[in-house]
C-alpha cells in the first residue's frame, strides 16, 4: 500500500477475549484501552509503519492523554466494530479517535493524544519526525482534550507498587494500567457499576518498583484520583460511574 498524504479510517473486526471480561461480565475498562491501542497499531502498520520499524528509526508515540464516553459496556458475545481516525494535531499532540460498535448500536467513543519520543534521549520531539514518512496526522477535527482541574490537596486513600506485568514494550507502565488502578481505587468498588465517562492524563512514566501514592476524592459526581511516583504527579484521572446497564 503507498503512503496517503493523510491517514484515512480504519476497520478492525473485533471478537472480544474471555479473560477481557472482568466480574461485570461486561468489558473492562483497561481492554477498553487495549483494543484502541491494538487499532492503532495495525492502522500505522498498513504503512509500514509498525512499532518495530519506528523504534529503529529512533522514535515512537507516547500516550499523553485520553478520554472516553461509554453508552453501553459490550459483553463478550456481542461482535465488536472498531473504527479509528487520525484527527489531526493540536500543538504538538496528535490526536486520534475511537468509534466501537455492536453492530448498528454505538457503544462508545474514545479520543486519544499522544506525542513523538526519541527512544534514545527520552526527549520530545517535533511533529516533523513523524511527518517526514510522508504519512499525515489526518484531518483537524477541532477535538481536544482539555486540561483537568483537580483538587490540589486530595486525600491519600493508599500505595500501588509497579510491578514487570504492567509494563508495555517501552519499558514503563501501559497506559491502560490506570483504568485498572482506577477501578481498584473507587470508594466502594465497581462492582454493579460501571464507568460512563473518563478522562486520564498520563504526565510521567512510572518505572518498575516504583511505589505510586495515590489520592482521591469525590466532588460533584466525579471520582478524582491522583497518582504520585518519586519523581512525581505520575497520572491525574477523573472518572463518572453510573449503575451497570444491561442489554
Amino acid at each position: 500500500m503507498g503512503l496517503n498524504p493523510k491517514l484515512s479510517e480504519y476497520t478492525q473486526q473485533v471478537k472480544l477475549a474471555t479473560y477481557d471480561i472482568d466480574a461485570n461480565n461486561t468489558l473492562r475498562p483497561s481492554a477498553l484501552l487495549r483494543y484502541c491501542q491494538e487499532a492503532c497499531e495495525l492502522h500505522l502498520a498498513c504503512y509500514g509503519l509498525t512499532h518495530e520499524k519506528m523504534m529503529k528509526d529512533g522514535i515512537v508515540f507516547v500516550f499523553t492523554r485520553a478520554g472516553a464516553t461509554i453508552h453501553r459496556w459490550p459483553g463478550q458475545h456481542d461482535p465488536i466494530t472498531i473504527v479509528t481516525r487520525a484527527c489531526g494535531m493540536v500543538g504538538v499532540q496528535f490526536y486520534r479517535s475511537f468509534a466501537f460498535y455492536c453492530g448498528q448500536e454505538h457503544l462508545a467513543e474514545v479520543l486519544q493524544a499522544s506525542v513523538i519520543v526519541s527512544t534514545e534521549e527520552h526527549k520530545l520531539l517535533r511533529p516533523k519526525a513523524f511527518l517526514n514518512y510522508g504519512v499525515g496526522a489526518g484531518e483537524n477535527t477541532g477535538q481536544k482534550l482539555e486540561r483537568m482541574n483537580l483538587p490540589e490537596n486530595m486525600p491519600v486513600v493508599g500505595q500501588r507498587e509497579i510491578r514487570f506485568s504492567d509494563l508495555d514494550y517501552n519499558g514503563h507502565v501501559n497506559n491502560s494500567v490506570y483504568n485498572d488502578i482506577f477501578c481498584d481505587f473507587i470508594p466502594g468498588g465497581i462492582k454493579g457499576r460501571q464507568l460512563k465517562e473518563f478522562q486520564v492524563h498520563y504526565v510521567l512514566e512510572s518505572r518498575e518498583n516504583e511505589v505510586l501514592e495515590i489520592q482521591r476524592e469525590e466532588r460533584d459526581g466525579l471520582i478524582f484520583l491522583r497518582g504520585t511516583n518519586p519523581r512525581g504527579i505520575s497520572f491525574e484521572y477523573q472518572g463518572k460511574l453510573t449503575e451497570k446497564k444491561t442489554k
